[in-house]
């Protein structure tokens, strides 16, 4: 049985300086001023550039004598050739600085743009795996979330897509940490049910995922732990009740808490979700979910006893049944808390059947086992953790 390992060794770093709250947005202009930035380049997405906030955010950046120049290039699922055309606008427009504006996918992108101007190449794809070249640094960086749920603002990875392998693949390094992270849950708001349920299901599996890791710590343990009891209070309501403004600050917590803790210590959910992303092209929070109670169980032998710290959560009572039957209760309420936000099975997010099980379960035993991984998954467990998830946990 593998266990969570001593938690008496372990390290720590938070290297971004976070502005959190309702209008934090402000604080834009001074940031960019004091980072250095007169010509900062604004990685967004097209369904973003006409939005109210947003035009309000170029034009204080304007008021401020600064001169934004926008690529509003950046679309689900980032690739490597994204974040290269981002970076040749950077250079056309003679930028001195970075502003990521949008979801994972735009701050994601940003960071790839930041290092590519820092570097002065056209192309990010020798810092992809399997070369993964080291990153020499990058220019100033400004990651400014709309949704709540990657917690990419505060994450030292990126996520970008290998075009000439056809995987989804990532980049990860303290360079990518932004230098300030201006987390306004106001820019939330806007943000449909759907998105919001699959992005902050992301927020809830990294807090369960992390807490239940083998190379968790005091520290990790403390974020995780708040930030799962923030996902599961108000994630419905920032699903079901958008412009409840209360909902929208604790579920930009939920998603920022849990982000300070995660690097290296997810596991095979999100192995699991990246196969599905390169697969099915599918969101990758709703990806991680639909395997999620199923590995749980199968994890269930090394996480327990975390799983029964964290019954109260879910409201569960712990009095009475054993120390197994409390933690597949924990199992059940996952399951029922995904589907109540409107998580698809895993059919119903691929398109696909029981067909597809033994390329899934092929795909999936052929990863790298992670270090927080409980157990690590043969080619016939992930079968099993295929088959419990097709129709719904």
């Amino acid at each position: 049985m593998r266990g969570v390992v001593s938690l008496d060794l372990f390290d720590w770093s938070v290297p971004t300086q976070i502005y959190f709250g309702w209008g934090e947005r402000a604080r834009l202009p001074q940031v960019a001023a004091r980072l250095g930035m007169r010509r900062p380049c604004v990685i967004t997405g097209e369904h973003l550039v006409h939005d109210q906030l947003f035009q309000a955010c170029m034009g204080e950046l304007e008021n401020a004598g600064l001169a934004p120049a926008v690529w509003p290039g950046v679309r689900p699922d980032p690739s490597d050739c994204m974040v290269d055309e981002g970076a040749a606008h950077y250079r056309r427009a003679g930028c001195d600085g970075v502003i990521g504006y949008g979801g994972g996918s735009s701050m994601d992108t940003a960071k790839g743009v930041s290092l590519l101007a820092h570097t002065g190449e056209e192309s990010i794809f020798p810092y992809l795996p399997p070369q993964s070249r080291p990153l020499p640094g990058r220019v100033p960086l400004i990651a400014i979330p709309t949704t709540a749920g990657t917690g990419s603002e505060v994450a030292c990875g990126a996520a970008l897509t290998d075009t000439r392998r056809g995987l989804k693949s990532g980049i990860f390094s303290p360079v990518f940490n932004p230098d300030v992270a201006l987390v306004d849950p106001e820019l939330t708001v806007s943000c449909p049910p759907r998105l919001t349920a699959s992005v902050g299901l992301d927020a809830f599996a990294n807090a369960l995922e992390g807490y239940t890791s083998r190379i968790s710590s005091p520290i990790t343990d403390a974020v995780h732990f708040a930030a799962l009891e923030l996902a599961v209070k108000y994630l419905p309501r920032a699903v079901f009740h958008g412009h409840d403004r209360h909902g929208r600050v604790k579920m930009c917590q939920a998603s920022l808490t849990t982000a300070l803790g995660f690097p290296g210590r997810l596991w095979t959910c999100h192995d699991i979700s990246t196969m599905l992303a390169t697969l099915h092209h599918t969101q990758h929070g709703f990806s991680v979910l639909v395997t999620l109670p199923a590995l749980l169980e199968f994890n269930l032998p090394s996480i327990r006893d975390r799983l029964v710290k964290v019954a109260p959560v879910f409201g569960l009572d712990t009095r009475g049944g054993s120390p197994r039957e409390v933690a597949l209760a924990v199992v059940r309420a996952v399951a029922q808390f995904a589907r109540g936000v409107g998580a698809p099975t895993l059919a119903e997010l691929t398109g696909c059947g029981a067909e597809m099980i033994p390329t899934w379960a092929r795909e999936a035993a052929a990863r790298p086992t992670r270090p927080g991984a409980p157990r690590p998954l043969t080619e016939k467990d992930a079968r099993w953790v295929f088959e419990r998830s097709l129709h719904g946990y």
